[in-house]
């Protein structure tokens, strides 16, 4: 690819993903005066593509999607240009804060759940990109959750698949130990279980068990090893009852 895209505009800082018919590239606007902003220019060169996400990307309000800055049509491609947010790769960050920080990672958990409340208003195969972990990134001097959003063309069905993968991201938040409440892993497990794929919905069910999480954490880091693994037992049971009656 030049490095220079859109008749001299742009410059390509680098390749983040490439495949058949598709590139994300992270490109600057060399021409304007805007302190050289980092954009994600996602090019769509596939006929079935273009003919497909050209109408969505042109409805987006940016307004109320403020990571989209515009559409660009070329004559054998479409470019959609999202804002892109330098920091720490989500999995990564996670593998490296202090694994006893629980309150920090409650506040992680919040605020991935708050700034995915966006994706209920896109396109299910934007949304479906934007929750691989590998788009998402932490700015830890902001404590902060961002998006990029890489945008695959991708065909993905109409299985739901919101709540599953919110869940996933979560499990890789809180550490498996038996100070973190059962309450955090029976919300994951309703996720991965439930048929709603509202993020409005996962997002008001964490507010409505957060708010006594850390007051749980203390008191089971005082709990005596006996009565953790026969809370442990009621917890399995639980769950086990809770896939019979769903099957049924």
């Amino acid at each position: 690819m030049d490095t220079l895209i859109q008749g001299g505009k742009y410059q390509v800082l680098e390749i983040l993903e490439q495949h058949e018919d598709y590139k994300a590239c992270l490109c600057i606007d060399v021409e304007t005066n805007n302190d050289y902003r980092p954009m994600i220019f996602n090019i769509y060169e596939k006929y079935e593509n273009i003919r497909k996400f050209l109408p969505t990307f042109y409805s987006l309000n940016q307004e109320q999607h403020a990571e989209f800055i515009c559409i660009m049509s070329g004559q054998h491609s479409i470019t959609a240009v999202f804002e892109y947010h330098s920091g720490i790769k989500f999995l990564n960050f996670f593998q490296q804060v202090d694994k006893e920080d629980f309150e920090l990672r409650c506040k992680y958990a919040f605020l991935l759940l708050e700034v995915c409340l966006m994706l209920d208003t896109v396109p299910d195969f934007m949304a479906y990109s934007c929750l691989e972990p590998e788009n998402i990134v932490i700015s830890e001097k902001m404590q902060k959750v961002r998006i990029n959003y890489i945008i695959r063309p991708l065909e993905i069905g109409n299985e739901p698949f919101k709540w599953r993968k919110i869940a996933f991201l979560l499990e890789h938040i809180f550490v498996k130990n038996r100070f973190v409440p059962n309450e955090i892993w029976d919300y994951i497990e309703d996720l991965k279980q439930n048929r709603d794929d509202n993020i409005v919905g996962a997002f008001s069910r964490w507010k409505e068990i957060s708010g006594g999480l850390l007051e749980e954490h203390i008191r089971l880091k005082q709990e005596k090893f006996i009565f953790y693994c026969i809370r442990w037992l009621k917890s399995s049971f639980r769950q086990r009852l809770k896939r019979i009656f769903r099957k049924k």
